[in-house]
């Protein structure tokens, strides 16, 4: 059994370049469906996204620093717990910064507007 869930989160973590016949090039964590694109696996990117020792590819430091994610979160917050699981299952390098203090609080209300959790950035937008 534990074989099994082991399994199924490293096919969980897998991200795969995809290299249309046009030239454009795509991160995902499904494989292409058309025999015209190369796909490639990427190993490591997705075990440990936010590691600087991880060297991410090319393309994807350029994403990354023209739309860094940024990860609003608090202690003992089942919905922040979800959005990082899934920012770490997709592969998505991502900044987090948690929110204790007061200051942090009001810092967070003067960027979104409010104070809820989990808040995220990615690049100028704002996902709540």
């Amino acid at each position: 059994m534990a074989l099994f869930v082991v399994s199924a989160v490293v096919q969980a973590q897998t991200v795969y370049r995809i290299t249309g016949p046009d030239g454009r090039v795509t991160f995902s964590d499904k494989p292409a469906l058309s025999g015209a694109a190369k796909v490639a696996p990427l190993a490591g990117v997705a075990n440990t996204p936010t590691d600087p020792a991880v060297p991410l590819p090319f393309e994807l430091r350029q994403v990354v620093s023209k739309f860094p994610v940024t990860l609003y979160t608090s202690s003992n917050c089942a919905p922040c717990d979800s959005g990082r699981s899934l920012l770490q299952m997709r592969g998505v390098p991502f900044n987090e910064k948690t929110v204790t203090t007061a200051q942090d609080a009001d810092a967070l209300k003067n960027l979104s507007g409010a104070t809820s959790l989990p808040f995220l950035t990615l690049g100028t937008q704002h996902v709540a």
